[in-house]
């Protein structure tokens, strides 16, 4: 659900694409060149098809206090539920990762709209039970980070000018842990796995 400043409902602002109980269920994205516009990006939970839509939100209409447009439009399916943005110099990121497969799926995003995706093969396959979990980017927008129940802790690089991930590196994880979460230090030094 999509509310404005007001604390109330926007017009359309309902029965959007993603799922309460998915790890990274949405993901606002300002268009860039356009300071009035936004892409809200929506990933249903692992137990679905794994789809993924983009919705608009314009907050020129409904009197400044914005309204949902281009609802529920259709990106690609079978995807986890990690969804994360990536800055780069001309536009922006965004970065899924493929159910049973080894694939991440970077959308890049300028002011001409949302291109095909670039897709890169680096780390572990994530099967059933590695679809749940946290995928995040440094600040710096050189490393992604992800984890997984299943004991995956996965460290990249990620190349923000070709939205390529790359030379996974398996982090040792505790025997009796179950991660789920990952954050960066502000400086991009550090990762904390929970």
């Amino acid at each position: 659900t999509v509310y404005n400043k007001n604390h109330t409902v926007m017009p359309n602002g309902t029965g959007l694409m993603g799922d309460w109980s998915s790890s990274q269920s949405a993901l606002i994205v300002r268009v860039p060149d356009d300071s009035s516009r936004y892409y809200l990006f929506t990933k249903d939970d692992h137990l679905s098809s794994g789809d993924f839509h983009y919705s608009i939100v314009d907050m020129t209409l409904d009197g400044g206090n914005g309204d949902v447009i281009n609802k529920n439009t259709f990106l690609g399916t079978t995807f986890t539920e990690k969804m994360v943005a990536a800055s780069a110099s001309c536009g922006v990121w965004v970065i899924l990762h493929k159910k049973s497969s080894a694939e991440f799926y970077s959308y890049f995003i300028d002011d001409n709209g949302i291109a095909l995706p670039v897709v890169s093969t680096a780390g572990s396959v994530h099967g059933n039970s590695n679809w749940t979990g946290v995928m995040k980017v440094s600040p710096d927008n050189r490393k992604i980070a992800l984890a997984t129940l299943s004991r995956i802790v996965e460290l990249f690089d990620f190349d923000p000018v070709t939205g390529i991930v790359s030379n996974a590196i398996a982090l040792p994880v505790v025997s009796n842990a179950q991660p789920w979460g990952v954050c960066f230090s502000p400086n991009s030094l550090r990762l904390y796995v929970g």
